[in-house]
């Protein structure tokens, strides 16, 4: 039956599937971040969070996008997938050199030296997450996410299990450490046993891969310190607990994108790629796919920023202090960046990676001395400002980059997004002023039980909202009709 669907309905289907996936993945490693967070303390993540801040950079500057390279071609051979696999290792081994030789002097310039042991623990994490089994991708190329998701689901279940287990005999930051290696290494057993692939070493098709390459190698240099650059300021001028708050938060602000929206894209950016050939159907796959992100993205975001402080009492306790300030400013920040979402896809799709350097190479521009200047002026706060004055600056230059590239009207663009955001304004407006009233001085029980009636009715407010305008516009191809015929489709069949 799957066959036989239309395109659209079996993105959608992909996309739904992937989203439920996603949610019970995210859910481990939400649950996992309660359990550490209950179990260790702020000065535990704090100091975690500033060692995993340089292997992350040094990850995102030798990052290899083989899985979206292969995702966009149009055809798929032997020669990519060993050349593929043969990068990754590459890959792996120059990053495990790289961080280990950094490790020392970064422990001296923090003046912590529990970072060298640390760190060179890491190090194992990116060298084992970039090799993964090239023959999953065929799967996923055909809309076919069941491996992906088994092997997803378990490595986070038996890691989750294992470091909350490591948390409680020794209530030590090392907890973090293993299940954080613990779970790409899963990850690639796994994919191995589900997928059989015997791996060649060969570069026979470096050509294709170093078209892309070239300015996403050199644009993640910029990335990599704009991205971590809040963190390492922060690990600079502040204490542990104050960098482990913000690394709490700025998790948790990432969960909509990671559990929602990363699902979504994926099946959409082969439909994207299958048009690009075609510049008026290209135009509105691109529009489309705008719309998807903003439906999805607007109000998770908007909701977690209303309830992040009652949320952040509920889940984490009194020892987190301004962790849910801080998870708001945060949420809020991150919307702008939506914007970039679509666009990022687009330029993949059209293979012009040289958009997603000069994107990087603004982000930098703008944020790196936003921070340094902010996070020293007012601390975290000026972490969040810093952020969202990056993602709106970048949200605004998509929008025009969009216009250059595809020539759709910007008008076009922020009509793709109007319900949604209208949506998300309805919400504020009706909950925003019982949220800062009726949670104070409560108790635990009847906490938890506003978090989830107002949740709920953030959601019903915006889902009759957008759809009564999505009605009133006479039922609009987009992100609404493809959820609508997701529903009827589902509705039909557990009917019959």
């Amino acid at each position: 039956m799957m066959e036989t669907a239309p395109a659209a309905q079996r993105t959608a289907l992909a996309s739904a599937s992937l989203i439920a996936a996603r949610l019970a993945g995210r859910g481990i490693d939400f649950v996992t971040l309660l359990v550490l967070a209950r179990l260790l303390t702020p000065a535990d993540f704090g100091v975690v969070a500033v060692a995993m801040s340089l292997i992350l950079i040094v990850e995102s500057v030798f990052e290899l996008p083989v899985g979206q390279v292969l995702l966009v071609e149009k055809s798929v051979n032997r020669g990519l997938l060993d050349t593929a696999f043969t990068l990754s290792i590459a890959r792996g081994a120059v990053l495990a050199v790289l961080v280990g030789a950094a490790a020392w002097p970064f422990a001296i310039l923090y003046q912590d030296m529990r970072l060298l042991p640390l760190i060179c623990t890491l190090a194992f994490a990116p060298a084992v997450r970039g090799i993964q089994n090239p023959g999953m991708i065929l799967y996923d190329r055909a809309l076919d996410f069941k491996r992906q998701i088994s092997i997803d689901v378990a490595s986070k279940l038996v890691s989750c299990v294992f470091s909350s287990l490591l948390a409680y005999l020794t209530g030590s930051y090392w907890a973090l450490a293993v299940g954080t290696v613990l779970t790409p290494l899963l990850l690639l057993l796994m994919s191995f046993t589900l997928v059989p692939y015997r791996p060649r070493l060969t570069l026979v098709e470096w050509r294709l891969f170093s078209s892309f390459l070239g300015w996403l190698s050199a644009g993640q240099v910029f990335a990599a310190l704009t991205w971590q650059v809040d963190r390492l300021v922060l690990g600079w001028a502040m204490n542990k607990p104050a960098v482990g708050r913000f690394t709490i938060a700025d998790n948790l602000s990432m969960l909509p994108s990671q559990i929602l929206l990363t699902p979504v894209i994926g099946p959409l950016s082969v439909s994207l790629s299958s048009v690009r050939d075609d510049e008026q159907r290209l135009r509105g796959a691109y529009l489309k796919l705008m719309g998807m992100v903003a439906l999805v993205g607007f109000p998770s975001l908007t909701g977690l920023a209303l309830l992040a402080e009652p949320f952040v009492r509920v889940a984490l306790g009194p020892a987190w202090g301004n962790a849910g300030e801080i998870l708001r400013w945060l949420a809020l920040a991150s919307i702008p960046a939506l914007l970039w979402t679509p666009f990022n896809t687009l330029a993949l799709a059209t293979k012009r990676s040289w958009l997603i350097f000069s994107r990087q190479l603004l982000d930098f521009a703008v944020k790196v001395p936003t921070a340094i200047a902010l996070i020293l002026a007012f601390g975290l706060i000026g972490a969040c400002m810093a952020r969202g004055i990056a993602t709106t600056v970048i949200g605004i230059a998509s929008l025009l980059a969009a216009r250059k590239i595809i020539a759709v009207p910007i008008r076009n663009q922020l009509k793709a997004i109007a319900r949604p955001a209208f949506g998300s304004g309805m919400m504020v407006a009706l909950l925003y002023w019982p949220v800062g009233h009726l949670f104070a001085g409560v108790t635990v029980p009847v906490l938890i039980a506003l978090l989830l009636g107002f949740a709920a009715a953030g959601a019903l407010i915006y889902v009759v909202t957008v759809g009564v305008l999505w009605k009133g516009a006479g039922s609009p191809a987009g992100g609404e009709a493809l959820i609508n015929d997701v529903l009827m489709k589902l509705t039909r069949r557990a009917q019959r």
